[in-house]
C-alpha cells in the first residue's frame, strides 16, 4: 500500500518526496511483491487471483484512509483521531457477535484465564498501542514515509513469532524452517 499512498499524498495533500524516498517506497513494495512469487503452490491459479486482488483492494482502502487520517489530523488531534477509528472500528467489529456459536465461543474466551490473558493484552493494550504510534508518525511526517514504515510490519512479525517458537522459549508452534520460509 506504500505506493498507492504516496501517489495520493502527492495528489491530494502536496506531498513532495525525493528520488531517494520513492526509491526506498518502491523497494519495501518490489519485497514484498517477491514473497508472493508461487501463488499457484498453495492453491489455484483462480484462487491466487482472486487474492491479490483483495490484497489490491486493502492496500487502497489502507492507503485511502492513512491519507484520510492525515488530512483529519489537520483539524483534530491524535486522541480524537484515535477515539474515533477504534469506536467505528469497535462498532463495525461486534458484528460477528450476532452470528450463531460466537457467544459461546466468547464464553470459552472468557473461562481460559492464558487465552483470556492473551487477548486482552494484545487486543486491549498491544493493537492500540500500535494505532496510536501510526496515528502519531502520520500526524508528526511524511503520510508516504510513515505508511512504508508500516507496510514493514509483516517481517516484524516473522521475527517475533520466529522467536516466540524456538525450543527455548516454545511459546508458538511455528517453527521457522525451509519449508516455512518457502
Amino acid at each position: 500500500f506504500p505506493v498507492f499512498v504516496a501517489i495520493m499524498a502527492v495528489m491530494l495533500l502536496d506531498d513532495a518526496l525525493g528520488p531517494i524516498q520513492w526509491i526506498a517506497i518502491l523497494m519495501t513494495v518490489v519485497g514484498a511483491g517477491l514473497v508472493t512469487l508461487e501463488p499457484t503452490r498453495y492453491g489455484r491459479r483462480e484462487q491466487a487471483l482472486v487474492g491479490y486482488a483483495a490484497v489490491l483492494g486493502a492496500s487502497i482502502a489502507t492507503a485511502a484512509a492513512n491519507v484520510a487520517t492525515k488530512y483529519a489530523l489537520e483539524e483534530m488531534s491524535v486522541w480524537q483521531s484515535l477515539a474515533l477509528r477504534m469506536g467505528v472500528l469497535g462498532l463495525v467489529l461486534m458484528l460477528p457477535l450476532l452470528w450463531p456459536g460466537a457467544l459461546s465461543q466468547m464464553r470459552r474466551l472468557v473461562t481460559n484465564g492464558p487465552a483470556l490473558s492473551l487477548t486482552v493484552l494484545t487486543e486491549g493494550v498491544l493493537a492500540p498501542a500500535g494505532t496510536l504510534v501510526s496515528i502519531v508518525a502520520l500526524e508528526l511526517g511524511s503520510v508516504s514515509l510513515a505508511s512504508t514504515l508500516m507496510a514493514t510490519r509483516p517481517f516484524f512479525v516473522l521475527a517475533l513469532s520466529a522467536l516466540l517458537s524456538t525450543r527455548l522459549l516454545h511459546f508458538l508452534n511455528e517453527p521457522l524452517s525451509r519449508d516455512t520460509l518457502a
